[in-house]
C-alpha cells in the first residue's frame, strides 16, 4: 500500500488555525492527519513533508523556501517574491504588460508639472503631493503618478494560470482612515460594473504566474481601465473571506489548500448573493462600560464580532443578501451607528 502524503499547512494565526482544523475534521478537505504549523515551527518538523501549503502572507516565503530546499512541489522563492516585494511587483507588471501607476525618480518628482499630484509612498503610507513644497524630504520615498479612482479588489481561485473562479469587490473608506481608528469596508459588485476588473484579475494571474490557490488582487478603477495597485498569492484576511463565502458560497481557504495540495475542484458559485463589510480597528467603545450594537438590518447578518465592554478588540460585521441596494443601506446604517460608538472621536 502505498504511503499517503504528509501535508504541512502553515497557518497564519490562531482563526486560521481554528478553521484549517475544523474543515479537516468536518472532511471537507481531502486529507488525513495533516500538521498544522506557524511559520515560526518550521525549526522543529518531526518528519520530511511531502506536501507544503501556507494559508497566509506570513507563511507564503517561509513555505517556498522549504519546498525548494527538499525538492516538493509548488511555488518556489522567485515565484512568491515578485508577488510579496511591492517593487519587484510592479517591476514585473511592466516588463509584461499589466497596467500599473506610473513610477517617478526622485528627480523626476522634483521636476514634476504638478498639474496633477503625486503619490509619495513611505512603506505601507501613501500621501498626495499636490505642489512641490509637500515633497517629502527624509526617508526612503518612492514615487508614483496619483491615480484618482477608487479602490477595488478581486478574490478567487486560479489553477494553471487561469482565473477558475472570482467575485470583485469596491472598497468603502480608506485604509489611512482605518489606521486612524476610523471604520472601513466594502461590497461585491456584480455584471457590467464587475466585468472590468475580473478581466484586469485574469491578466494579473495569467501574466504574473500567480500559482495556484487563492488570490487577492486590488485595483484602481480609473476611467481608461483597471490599474494593478497589488497582488497576493495566498487567500486574504478573514473578513474578506467570510464575505466572498457569503456572496459566492466559495470557501477561499478550503480551496487554496486544496489546490496547493494538487487536488483543484473548480469551484463554482453556489450562491448569487451580494455581501459587505464594516469594521473597525482594535479599540474600547467610546462609553466605558457599554458594548457596540447593531442597527436594524434587511440584510442576513453573516459575522458579528463586537468588543466587550472592557475588551479591546476589533469591530467585524458582514452582511448578506439579494438586493444590492439594501445591502449597501445596510452598510451605510453600519457605518453610522458602529463608527459612532466605537470610532476615532
Amino acid at each position: 500500500m502505498a504511503r499517503r502524503a504528509r501535508v504541512l499547512l502553515l497557518t497564519e494565526d490562531e482563526h486560521d488555525h481554528r478553521q484549517v482544523h475544523h474543515l479537516v475534521e468536518a472532511g471537507i478537505l481531502p486529507l488525513r492527519a495533516p500538521w498544522v504549523l506557524a511559520p515560526t515551527d518550521l525549526g522543529s518538523l518531526p518528519l520530511t513533508p511531502d506536501l507544503v501549503v501556507a494559508v497566509g502572507r506570513s507563511g507564503t516565503l517561509p513555505a517556498a523556501r522549504l519546498r525548494e530546499r527538499l525538492g516538493l512541489p509548488g511555488a518556489r522563492p522567485r515565484d512568491v517574491l515578485t508577488l510579496l516585494d511591492r517593487g519587484l511587483l510592479r517591476r514585473r507588471a511592466r516588463e509584461v504588460g499589466v497596467p500599473i501607476p506610473r513610477p517617478l525618480s526622485a528627480i523626476g518628482a522634483r521636476n514634476w508639472h504638478f498639474r496633477s499630484p503625486l503619490a509619495a509612498r513611505t512603506g505601507d503610507e501613501v500621501r498626495r503631493v499636490a505642489e512641490p513644497a509637500d515633497l517629502p524630504l527624509d526617508g526612503e520615498v518612492s514615487y508614483e503618478e496619483w491615480i484618482d479612482a477608487e479602490v477595488c479588489h478581486v478574490d478567487g481561485v486560479a489553477v494553471g494560470g487561469r482565473v477558475v473562479t472570482a467575485v470583485a469587490s469596491r472598497y468603502l473608506g480608506t485604509r489611512h482612515d482605518f489606521a486612524a481608528g476610523a471604520g472601513m469596508g466594502g461590497v461585491t459588485i456584480e455584471d457590467t460594473e464587475a466585468a472590468p476588473l475580473l478581466a484586469a484579475a485574469e491578466l494579473t494571474v495569467s501574466r504574473l504566474s500567480i500559482p495556484d490557490g487563492a488570490f487577492h488582487v486590488e485595483l484602481f478603477d480609473a476611467p481608461g481601465g483597471p490599474i494593478l495597485l497589488g497582488a497576493a498569492p495566498h487567500p486574504p484576511d478573514p473578513v474578506l473571506r467570510a464575505m466572498v463565502r457569503a456572496a459566492t458560497g466559495v470557501d477561499l481557504v478550503a480551496e487554496h489548500i486544496r489546490a496547493g495540495v494538487g487536488q483543484p475542484t473548480y469551484p463554482r458559485r453556489t450562491r448569487a448573493a451580494v455581501a459587505g463589510y464594516w469594521r473597525i480597528p482594535p479599540r474600547p467603545p467610546r462609553q466605558p462600560g457599554s458594548r457596540p450594537t447593531l442597527p436594524d438590518l434587511h440584510s442576513d447578518v453573516v459575522l458579528a464580532t463586537l468588543p466587550q465592554p472592557a475588551g479591546h478588540g476589533p469591530t467585524e460585521v458582514v452582511i448578506a443578501g439579494t438586493n444590492p441596494a439594501r445591502v449597501l443601506t445596510d452598510l451605510l446604517s453600519l457605518r453610522e451607528r458602529l463608527d459612532e460608538q466605537v470610532g476615532a472621536a
